[in-house]
């Protein structure tokens, strides 16, 4: 496995991470549920309250999970 194949894997893992808001479980009110809508990553339903809680998501969860996936494979 050389780094070119890495980088690569980690770099399309993090273009599908965002920060922006999905619908809590259950699902919300317009679906005659009594869910929210939260901030956070709607990849991992990981609810985020801040840019540098999604920074340290990306860093912590996302890159090392993708390193050891790319690694295995």
């Amino acid at each position: 496995m050389n780094a070119d194949t890495i980088i690569k894997a980690v770099q399309a893992e993090l273009q599908r991470h965002t920060f922006d808001t999905f619908m809590d479980e259950p699902p919300s009110i317009v679906r005659s549920g009594k869910g929210v809508v939260v901030s956070g990553c709607p990849t991992c339903k990981k609810r985020l309250q801040s840019v540098a809680q999604f920074m340290h998501h990306l860093l912590e969860d996302v890159i090392p999970a993708t390193i050891r996936r790319t690694v295995t494979e």
